[in-house]
């Protein structure tokens, strides 16, 4: 897999203003992104941290004992644990927590290397992945 360079295009803010004259056909997109979380990220220039990521990715886990289920992760050093229904919430993701939604570990494979990531998960047992935890077989 390629190595992903940061290049000053990327993170560029955007400017969603549905009325410019370029925008003719962008208008319905324009306003979801507007009512989206991601309409910080996209019209600011946040920083992020690659190592944080990684952390965050390296150390979550899923933790059903108390009601909510929690995810719990540990980043720079810092334990951080939120509500999996939040996480859902912020990110609109459809269906109640708990949903199934399975895919094969291809596709979850896939979609992380579009990521950038390259290596496994949980070594190479085959799973099968569920929305709100992953079932090892």
């Amino acid at each position: 897999m390629s190595t992903l360079f940061f290049e000053k295009k990327h993170n560029m803010c955007a400017l969603l203003d549905e009325n410019h004259e370029k925008a003719t056909g962008y208008k319905d997109c324009i306003r979801w992104l507007k009512s989206s979380q991601i309409h910080y990220a996209i019209s600011h220039s946040p920083t992020i941290y690659e190592l944080h990521i990684r952390d965050f990715s390296r150390t979550a886990v899923l933790n059903v004992a108390r009601q909510p289920s929690r995810i719990c992760s540990k980043v720079n050093g810092h334990d951080i644990e939120f509500i999996e229904a939040d996480l859902a919430r912020i990110l609109r993701l459809e269906g109640d927590v708990g949903d199934e939604v399975r895919m094969s570990a291809e596709e979850v494979y896939g979609a992380l290397r579009t990521t950038g990531y390259e290596g496994t998960m949980l070594g190479e047992r085959k799973m099968e992945f569920v929305k709100s935890y992953l079932i090892n077989e």
